[in-house]
């Protein structure tokens, strides 16, 4: 059994290149590995490497994605939703990010460009940042007080004010 804290990290896939896919995602992982906490990222599962939509080659199981990206989100102890290129929406990544809100697992959002950001993502969020870092440390604090028995600080959104 894995000791250590599991974040996903949700953001949008399809029709978009690896480098847009990726690059935040490194960056997170980054972060959150020099703090002892892993990642699941439904970009790459390790069962079949790359994710399907990546490969314009293969076929995708939709169905198949469906699951393992629930089941990703299930299993983690926090999800990161990512939208790097700000309004623009991820119909799975609000999916997702739904999807951990009923498991009540936290759910912190990273979006540059908060305007058209749906109000229920804003509001179903644990907290959120326009800047990917403020938002991977704010995961970091989450962990960090959970594993000293702190309570928990009310809601960070920066940019909740934006959307109340």
């Amino acid at each position: 059994m894995n000791s250590r804290p599991r974040v996903y990290l949700a953001g949008p896939i399809a029709g978009l290149s690896y480098s847009e896919v990726m690059t935040w995602r490194h960056t997170a992982q980054s972060i959150l590995g020099e703090h002892g906490i892993d990642v699941i990222m439904p970009v790459v599962y390790p069962h079949e490497g790359t994710y399907p939509m990546l490969a314009k080659d293969m076929k995708v199981d939709s169905l198949a994605v469906f699951h393992a990206d629930l089941f990703g989100v299930a299993e983690c102890d926090a999800v990161l939703a990512g939208f790097p290129l700000g309004n623009m929406a991820s119909v799975g990544t609000a999916f997702e990010a739904g999807a951990a809100f009923a498991y009540r697992v936290p759910v912190y959002i990273w979006c540059p460009d908060v305007e058209n950001l749906h109000p229920f993502l804003v509001h179903g969020a644990t907290g959120g940042s326009t800047d990917l870092n403020n938002t991977v440390m704010a995961v970091v604090q989450y962990f960090t007080r959970r594993n000293n028995n702190e309570r928990q600080l009310p809601l960070d959104l920066e940019f909740l004010g934006a959307r109340a």
